[in-house]
């Protein structure tokens, strides 16, 4: 798998990428590691097909406001008129692809899912995750997703020395870096078309639980 523009990666290894990309596309891993040609970037400009356009972005450093970073938070279509909620992670565009692999192939979405809160006591009718009364109105409570094993690049030897060889949390202040890995061990990462993205979502972190607030409609 070859790489150019590398920018705004700092949570997966290649082999986690190349694994990814494999199972959620069906191609073969011998293919993605040694025929792709895979280019990441931090920003994309998505045409939805109600025909607004939107720039989404997913950086520590690019962005030219708010000190570089942006991570935006999106809405996926899960089907059947359900909504899922995920982090933008890095926007791919990929080459030389199989044979057999459909052109739409080439423009795909790495992103960090979260899951409905724990704490959330209903559902509204896209089953997204309704706060407790009277915020059910508006607004909906999300964790991040939990992948339920840890992931293995995290456990290899001389992790530490790659985390700070390669800068991997930089953007956090060192008090707080240990607690940031923490939390990456066993988040949940997947590969998904830009037609899966419904919309921008307004989130923001719940300092009194750590989860996240989703306002529904601004006003």
């Amino acid at each position: 798998m070859c790489h150019r523009d590398l920018i705004s990666y700092s949570y997966i290894c290649f082999i986690q990428l190349a694994v990814l990309i494999s199972t959620s596309m069906g191609w073969s891993l011998d293919h993605v590691n040694n025929v792709l040609r895979v280019r990441l970037y931090c920003s994309s400009r998505v045409m939805h097909p109600s025909g607004a356009t939107r720039t989404y972005w997913a950086t520590e450093s690019r962005y030219p406001f708010n000190k570089g970073k942006r991570r935006d938070m999106v809405e996926i279509d899960l089907g059947n008129n359900r909504l899922g909620l995920a982090q933008i992670t890095t926007f791919i565009d990929l080459e030389h692809l199989p044979d057999d692999a459909n052109s739409a192939s080439a423009k795909v979405i790495l992103i960090r899912w979260m899951s409905a809160s724990s704490m959330s006591p209903a559902r509204d009718n896209h089953n997204r995750p309704l706060c407790h009364f009277p915020l059910s109105y508006n607004h909906c409570l999300w964790e991040w997703s939990d992948s339920g094993r840890e992931r293995q690049s995290f456990k290899r030897r001389g992790f530490a020395n790659i985390v700070d060889k390669q800068k991997m949390w930089s953007h956090v202040c060192p008090e707080e870096r240990t607690d940031a890995i923490r939390k990456e061990i066993r988040a949940r990462y997947d590969i998904i078309h830009y037609d899966s993205l419904v919309r921008h979502a307004n989130v923001a972190e719940d300092p009194t639980t750590r989860h996240f607030l989703q306002t529904l409609q601004m006003i």
